[in-house]
């Protein structure tokens, strides 16, 4: 009895192992020229008689349930880019023999639902809020310039003489993949207007983008308003859609201030 049990328990282990693994997130960047309108979920329970059906062909198989969805909510011109899979075996697995004529797997998709997008179209970046002001302690804003925006301004700079060649050169290789966040502080306080009080955390669909804090710096300048003014400035490298996250922590007064980076496109009208 005791042997027919560790066979039985080796057989559910093995079958458990032969299911689909499980696979974490997609961390690729969206795909050039389609924008993500949303998700999809499939569950497709598979009876393995002898084993025979690989965990590939049940993948495939799985992958064109969640297509079939798909198609159906969000119409037949799409991209479908797999997210996350698992695989789970079923009880129901004894039935089958006690185990060993097969196994019976109920396996799991998420993907996410790409559509083209038209020919001419843009993209337009908002920050919400643009600031947080008041009249206590000051104010904080929050400015987002993308690649081309940054060459714009360094192509003025060259073209001005406030920078040489040389100087261009060498900022156009630390320019990043994507743009830039700038924040700007001022504070009634000079002591509170030091970056080291804050820490700036900026997320993508959950992910870190960046996350730092400031500097034992000074604060460049007192102006006509009776404040002082501080800014820092944070790369976005990898690519992204729909918003981004910045979280500003003030430890000085123990304040957390949330913003916004929304990426919206539009049609160019020709």
């Amino acid at each position: 009895m005791q042997k027919i049990l560790t066979i039985l328990i080796i057989i559910i282990l093995l079958a458990g192992c032969a299911t689909l693994p499980v696979r974490k997130p997609s961390e690729a960047a969206p795909p050039e020229g389609y924008e993500k309108i949303g998700t999809v979920d499939a569950e497709l329970r598979t009876w393995n008689w002898l084993f025979m059906q690989k965990s590939g062909e049940r993948l495939e198989e799985l992958k064109r349930t969640a297509t079939q969805n798909a198609k159906a909510e969000y119409g037949e011109d799409i991209l479908l880019i797999t997210e996350s899979t698992v695989g789970k075996w079923n009880p129901l697995s004894l039935l089958m023999v006690l185990g060993a004529a097969g196994f019976v797997e109920d396996a799991k998709i998420q993907a996410s639902v790409w559509s083209p997008l038209p020919k001419n179209y843009g993209y337009r970046y908002a920050v919400i809020p643009e600031g947080d002001y008041n009249g206590d302690w000051g104010f904080m804003k929050v400015e987002y310039r993308t690649r081309d925006q940054l060459i714009e301004q360094m192509d003025a700079k060259l073209e001005s003489g406030e920078i040489k060649q040389s100087s261009y050169n060498l900022r156009f290789k630390k320019l990043p993949a994507t743009g830039k966040i700038f924040i700007t502080l001022g504070r009634q306080e000079i002591k509170n207007a030091i970056s080291r009080w804050f820490t700036f955390t900026c997320t993508w669909n959950g992910k870190t983008v960046f996350r730092k804090r400031g500097i034992e710096d000074i604060p460049y300048v007192y102006g006509t308003d009776r404040l002082w003014w501080n800014d820092k400035a944070y790369n976005v490298g990898p690519a992204w859609d729909g918003e981004l996250k910045l979280v500003i922590e003030d430890s000085y007064r123990n304040e957390v201030f949330n913003f916004k980076v929304i990426k919206q496109r539009y049609v160019i009208e020709e």
